[in-house]
């Protein structure tokens, strides 16, 4: 299968006047046809709000996964952009979008995190970026960002994803989902230099209500406050809450020098 954006781009203008506009959402973003989920990051950028999720064009099921657009100027009206990226390289089975980020001292570029899935003959994440100066045209980074190599020892080799990008000062910081080689989810932070060079910095966890592997992290300060968010799956269920995936805010202090986050 040819999966690149081109292909996915006339496989949509194709089919999706096909679908029925009765069951679309009125006030939601959604995509043109297929299956769409994680909308895993919102960032304002030239006059648009932008939200990117992972998305298959091709099938109302998971799989193979690209990296969906959408923009819109009010958050009413929402108008989608296809695909920003897809898994188009050697041995990649999927492209996952991860967080983006305006850079404050260039605001006409934005950058796109995600994460990429190859079969090695093993399967493996890695992560990576892409760049844009229009909001619609993305150049992935050659190369990756951050690979199996810049792991910790405790962490999980097959599921290593969802970088979130923050700045902060005088440095790049990235959260990423992972989990322990014996299954308990843990958040890792890697502090990045001009983008480009990576290093392991701390780890967030591992902690059971992260349950079996934590997700889309994303990290901001509101009222002072620091703020973790984070998708938990297969969380051991409880007799007041039955879900075995859960979305979880946690609040508290983020301390980047001596490497912790306490939870209030």
């Amino acid at each position: 299968m040819n999966l690149t954006k081109a292909a996915a781009k006339q496989y949509i203008y194709k089919h999706s006047p096909n679908i029925s506009p009765k069951f679309r959402p009125l006030f939601h973003p959604v995509a043109p046809i297929g299956w769409m989920a994680d909308t895993c990051s919102v960032v304002f950028y030239r006059g648009a709000y932008h939200f990117f999720y992972q998305y298959n064009p091709y099938s109302t099921s998971y799989g193979p996964i690209h990296c969906g657009h959408i923009v819109s100027y009010n958050l009413t009206h929402f108008y989608p952009l296809i695909v920003t990226l897809a898994p188009d390289r050697d041995n990649v089975l999927d492209c996952y979008a991860g967080g983006a980020l305006v850079n404050p001292i260039r605001p006409n570029s934005m950058l796109i995190a995600y994460t990429q899935r190859f079969d090695t003959g093993a399967i493996v994440e890695r992560q990576n970026l892409a760049r844009t100066k229009d909001g619609i045209n993305f150049i992935k980074n050659p190369g990756s960002l951050l690979s199996e190599e810049h792991l910790p020892p405790d962490a999980a080799l097959t599921d290593f994803r969802d970088p979130h990008p923050i700045m902060l000062g005088d440095y790049n910081y990235v959260f990423l989902g992972s989990k322990t080689l014996d299954n308990v989810g843990q958040v890792l932070v890697y502090r990045v230099h001009n983008l480009l060079h990576s290093q392991y910095y701390f780890t967030i966890g591992p902690n059971p209500r992260f349950g079996k592997m934590a997700e889309h992290p994303d990290f901001f300060t509101l009222n002072n406050k620091d703020v973790l968010l984070v998708s938990a799956l297969d969380v051991t269920p409880t007799s007041e809450n039955g879900n075995t995936a859960q979305s979880l805010a946690l609040i508290g202090k983020m301390d980047f020098e001596n490497k912790n986050f306490k939870i209030d």
